[in-house]
């Protein structure tokens, strides 16, 4: 198949991790184009953050990282003191490569999921469940913002949650400019969506 003639593909994830999802959507056989919806920033007050965080887990007993880029921020907030930050702490993954990441860092046990990689997963390990979490102190590290549903659970279940929100999202400006030019040029036959926040108005 020619190049002009493969199906086009939008692909919106944010990097990390877009450029690995355009080379998997090129192998697949279709022409990959990268644009991103969200992009990924520092909090607003990482200062704040920082003395949170070591607040926090003086206190708690687990630290549930909801994502890589949860794992990325905090080193980016702590660097080597990340490790001693965790070191009393039981630590769990939502899946496989949020694990890899920690444990590309020194964190050499991790919890995490056998199967699926998402909140329900994680409230269905034991480590979660009301006997093990009932009247205990957890950190969920994550972005600003997000789903409620692990929280809200592990509160129901008698747990203290606390949020550390290591990293912010904000709109890609860039892509907001060349999209209506991309569509103009060739419309896309498909449009990869990893992200719930993607703008709605983009594809009104």
């Amino acid at each position: 198949m020619t190049e002009a003639r493969r199906p086009r593909v939008w692909v919106t994830r944010p990097e990390p991790g877009l450029q690995g999802l355009c080379d998997a959507v090129e192998t697949a056989g279709f022409e990959a184009v990268a644009v991103p919806t969200l992009e990924i920033v520092p909090p607003a007050d990482a200062g704040t953050v920082a003395e949170q965080a070591s607040a926090d887990s003086a206190r708690a007993r687990l630290a549930v990282f909801v994502s890589r880029n949860a794992v990325d921020w905090l080193w980016r907030l702590f660097g080597g003191d990340a490790v001693d930050y965790l070191a009393r702490l039981d630590v769990v993954a939502v899946g496989p490569g949020t694990a890899a990441a920690l444990q590309e860092r020194r964190i050499e046990t991790v919890i995490r999921p056998d199967a699926d990689a998402d909140s329900e997963a994680l409230l269905a390990l034991p480590q979660l469940r009301e006997q093990a979490v009932a009247d205990s102190d957890v950190v969920i590290i994550r972005g600003q913002g997000g789903r409620e549903l692990l929280a809200d659970t592990l509160r129901s279940r008698g747990a203290r949650v606390t949020y550390i929100e290591v990293y912010g999202r904000q709109q890609c400006t860039a892509t907001t400019v060349r999209l209506p030019g991309l569509w103009r040029e060739r419309k896309p036959a498909a449009i990869v969506v990893s992200s719930p926040p993607v703008s709605r108005r983009w594809w009104r």
